[in-house]
């Protein structure tokens, strides 16, 4: 079994790819015009192998990559891990290192609280939630565009199981003024948490509170005994890998003791959905 370096060789990996892809160069070319071995950049890549800070700077400079976005990645391989880092421009940008997990995942599972997870988002929804950074107009639309484009993961026949848990407060909380935009958000919750293999469970404020109800986070199941959560917070995130994840584990095993049953939370989500669709 392929034993990976973590989340930072990871994001590290996709991120050089895209810029080579970019270039339409093969890692041929960039063997030759950094002096790194085709294997030892394939590795790198794939997230086998972390690269070093002077490998970093060798190949983004072979690519041409220069400024903030050369910066960030000298940092990040440079960075202990587990620690914060600042994930592209923040929402602005798709995060590579999750691309590269959702591309490979066989599990998923999100928890939200205050608002419904990213993966389960309409456009309007997110466009809603997205207006209220500091971005600018363009930017914002290629992030409602990047965030509604990662949801094809869903279809993804690798994936074997998705999971959300919803807390009632995300239900309840109206993103924005028109209920009509809430109504359909709603009923796009129901339809998913309808297909094979995924589940959309909420948790009823009739629970009070509850081990895991301070902060959001996504799982992901990459293979036996290898798992990985990813937290955001305000454009910078953390990757948790292995054995510390196993707490993540079993939150969400608490997660599902607290929540509602699937056909439950479709009667919930049903009754927020016709509270909203009398509004219209």
């Amino acid at each position: 079994m392929v034993k990976f370096a973590g989340s930072q060789a990871r994001a590290i990996g996709a991120e050089i790819r895209k810029y080579r892809d970019s270039l339409g160069w093969t890692l041929e070319k960039l063997a030759e015009a950094t002096d790194i071995s085709r294997s030892t950049l394939s590795r790198i890549e794939t997230g086998v192998r972390k690269a070093g800070v002077d490998e970093v700077a060798s190949i983004l400079t072979a690519l041409s990559v220069t400024g903030s976005p050369k910066d960030r990645l000298i940092n990040l391989a440079g960075a202990a891990s587990g620690a914060w880092v600042g994930i592209g421009s923040g929402i602005a940008q798709q995060l590579s290192a999750i691309s590269a997990y959702e591309a490979e995942a066989q599990g998923i599972y999100e928890f939200q609280v205050s608002v419904l997870p990213g993966l389960l988002q309409t456009a309007e929804y997110a466009r809603v939630l997205i207006s209220t950074s500091p971005l600018g107009s363009a930017e914002r639309e290629r992030a409602v565009f990047t965030r509604v484009g990662r949801q094809a993961v869903l279809t993804r026949p690798g994936l074997r199981r998705y999971s959300a848990f919803i807390d009632e407060a995300a239900l309840r909380r109206r993103a924005s003024g028109d209920p009509k935009m809430m109504a359909t958000q709603l009923s796009h919750l129901i339809t998913v948490g309808e297909g094979a293999s995924k589940s959309v469970r909420v948790i009823p404020f009739s629970v009070g509170a509850y081990w895991g109800c301070e902060g959001a986070f996504t799982l992901y199941e990459l293979g036996e005994d290898h798992n990985v959560v990813y937290q955001e917070n305000q454009g910078s995130g953390v990757f948790i890998d292995d054995q510390s994840a196993s707490v993540y584990k079993s939150v969400l095993e608490n997660l599902d003791n607290v929540a509602l049953d699937p056909s439950e939370s479709r009667q919930l989500i049903s009754t927020y959905l016709e509270q909203y669709e009398n509004e219209v």
